[in-house]
């Protein structure tokens, strides 16, 4: 490999010297054919360098022959030109003698030529300025009859002039009525519009206000409507809460709610029992399991009831028999001052309310835990704190329930409640829905109102429009016509300003044509007496002309 790569190196090598000995090759060759051509140029040059030479021998050649015969004819050439030039010199003396006399008859005719010339132009003179005063007088009677025609034609312009400018006075009047009709009209649309953009602002206003309502209205029935859905809501959840007798044991759950058993029963304790909200725990702690008993007419039915209960293994329940009869309960002492008796905060209804209150017998309800306990040591009859804390002979205390239990008669007063604030809700809503399509009638009515008021807002603004463009277009006439009377004036001025200069023209082109006349007539005495000398003069030159060619033929034969 290194071997090849020095090869190539030679190689390289080789091509470069072998290029270089080109280049010199060629510069060599260039030289050589440059010498090649300058040595060509140098011959061609010398050849003609030689050509020259013999055609100027040749032509030496022939210009000492030529000579050489010129030499020989002058000498007889000589004398014959000798002899000449005294025959010349006697013929010149000759010639000059009639050339003098020729000479002066020249300016003889001359002077004839001059005065015939002088006559000439004296007359031309004079008929050229008769014809031009003859010109003059055509002109200015030319310029009198058509100033005559032009203060006739302007007298007719005036005239013209003073109907159109009456005419115009007229318009104007017209046209000034008019306008103070249409801005009358105008005043009266103006105030229209303002009136209507007035009320369209009261009524707008009031739009907006009864908008606002509306929106209030239809926000309270929002409101209201949900309010109405969620109480519904609610009261179907106790309903069905008390429908399924939930908070019940299962025995007094299945007989209260399952007619396919067969049992004949009035409800229970708790359906026809109620307590003031701030009684309620106290009651239902004091009433316990009493609330869930089945109300039955008889022992039979009670008898029937609990064999019920023992088949289905539903555990225990409890039975009022309303029809037994029982004894009463006497009224009692509070053994304790604040005390108050549990029969008396109730309020039973229906026909089975002696039973219930019988039922019930003593027990009383304290303020507070610690009345509760102390009353609890004077007697054996249960006393309930109004948190439901049960105290029996002051040792026993029974209470506590859980956060989301809710109780017996609690549930019936909230569904009591709920199906007053229902049908509240629902007259509530219904109420706002009325009055909300009485406040959407009064929308609708100020809305027609504004569009009636915009309706004719846009046709007041029509006219007013219309108004104005008749305004405009009134004060554009008037405007029109006081230029016109303006042009009319001015132009009445210049006419009578032409018609005095036209006048003022005509009195001095008659002066002039008088003027005028007169010279014609000295013209026309000139113009006879230059002729008369043209005449006389012309006869001077016939004679003077006719010596001058006898002159001439005399030295036209010298000559």
């Amino acid at each position: 490999v290194s071997e090849f790569a020095a090869c190539e190196r030679r190689l390289d090598a080789t091509r470069a010297d072998l290029a270089a000995l080109e280049a010199r090759a060629t510069a060599a060759r260039d030289t050589a054919h440059a010498c090649e051509l300058d040595t060509e140029r140098r011959q061609q040059q010398l050849a003609f360098d030689r050509q020259q030479a013999d055609d100027l021998a040749d032509a030496v050649g022939i210009l000492a022959a030529e000579l050489t015969d010129l030499e020989t004819r002058r000498a007889p050439a000589q004398a014959e030109l000798e002899q000449r030039r005294a025959a010349s010199a006697e013929a010149e003396t000759s010639c000059q003698e009639a050339a003098g006399h020729l000479a002066g008859r020249q300016d003889e005719v001359l002077d004839a030529q001059r005065r015939v010339q002088s006559a000439e132009a004296a007359v031309e003179d004079a008929r050229r300025q008769a014809s031009a005063n003859a010109a003059a007088v055509a002109t200015l009677r030319n310029v009198i009859e058509r100033a005559r025609e032009a203060a006739e034609r302007l007298a007719g312009e005036m005239t013209r002039l003073d109907g159109e400018a009456g005419d115009l006075r007229i318009e104007v009047g017209r046209v000034t009525a008019e306008r103070e009709q249409f801005a009358e009209a105008l005043r009266g649309v103006q105030s229209a519009v303002e009136q209507s953009r007035q009320a369209m602002a009261l009524r707008g206003v009031a739009l907006a206000a009864e908008r606002a309502g509306r929106e209030r209205q239809r926000a309270d029935l929002r409101a209201s409507e949900r309010e109405a859905a969620s109480l519904d809501a609610r009261l179907r959840s106790l309903e069905e809460l008390e429908a399924a007798r939930e908070g019940y044991g299962d025995a007094a759950r299945a007989i209260l709610a399952d007619p396919r058993l067969g049992l004949t029963h009035a409800g229970a304790v708790a359906d026809v029992v109620e307590a003031e909200p701030a009684y309620e725990r106290a009651v239902e702690a004091g009433l316990g399991d009493l609330l869930q008993f089945v109300l039955v007419a008889s022992h039979d039915v009670a008898r029937r009831g609990l064999e019920l209960v023992r088949a289905r293994n539903l555990g225990r329940c409890g039975f009022l028999v309303t029809g037994a009869d029982g004894q009463s309960p006497a009224a009692a002492v509070p053994p304790a001052a604040g005390l108050v008796a549990l029969a008396s905060v109730l309020r039973v209804s229906g026909p089975h309310a002696a039973a219930i209150t019988s039922a019930v017998g003593e027990a009383w309800v304290a303020d507070s835990f610690e009345a509760a306990a102390e009353a609890s040591r004077a007697t054996l009859a249960p006393v309930v704190s109004l948190a439901g804390d049960v105290f029996r002979a002051g040792r026993l205390v029974s209470g506590g329930s859980r956060a989301e239990g809710r109780g017996l008669l609690t549930t019936k007063r909230e569904l009591r409640e709920l199906r007053e604030r229902t049908a509240a809700a629902h007259e509530q809503a219904a109420r706002l829905a009325s009055g909300l399509i009485a406040v959407d009638a009064a929308v609708g009515e100020h809305e027609q109102v504004i569009a009636d008021l915009a309706a004719a807002l846009h046709a007041h603004e029509k006219a007013g429009v219309g108004a104005e463009v008749q305004v405009s277009r009134a004060a554009g006439d008037l405007d029109r016509l006081a230029r016109r009377l303006d042009l009319v004036a001015s132009e009445r001025r210049r006419i009578v300003e032409e018609r005095e200069a036209q006048l003022t023209r005509q009195e001095e082109a008659q002066q002039s044509v008088g003027e005028h006349e007169q010279r014609q007539r000295d013209l026309d005495t000139a113009l006879e007496e230059a002729a008369r000398r043209l005449v006389g003069a012309r006869e001077s030159f016939a004679e003077v002309s006719d010596r001058l060619a006898e002159a001439r033929a005399r030295h036209a034969a010298l000559v």
